[in-house]
């Protein structure tokens, strides 16, 4: 019997992610920023989705959490085309035409 491939209609943002990992941790924003050398805002920014997530902060995250880069950049490579493909339905549903039909 053929299966088919799990694909969700919701995407993780690597923000909740990140929050998950803190939380479990007993974590601060703040001391993961000192610890990764990056400012308390961007991680918090991280965290509300307001920043995608880059290669380089991806590698930091690696080094403090039980996550490869890979991983981290999969995750915001997912949510970032689930927000477009969100933004995409939105344009279409307010009456313009899609142009794959």
């Amino acid at each position: 019997m053929p299966s088919r491939p799990f694909k969700p209609d919701y995407a993780v943002s690597p923000g909740q992610v990140l929050q998950i990992h803190l939380d479990s941790l007993d974590l601060s924003v703040a001391e993961l920023a000192q610890r990764c050398g990056r400012p308390v805002e961007f991680i918090g920014d991280i965290i509300s989705g307001a920043a995608p997530l880059d290669g380089e902060t991806a590698l930091l995250f690696e080094k403090e959490f039980a996550l490869c880069a890979d991983a981290w950049l999969a995750v915001e490579a997912k949510y970032r085309q689930k927000l477009a493909h969100e933004a995409e339905l939105h344009t279409i549903g307010s009456g313009m035409t899609c142009p794959l039909k």
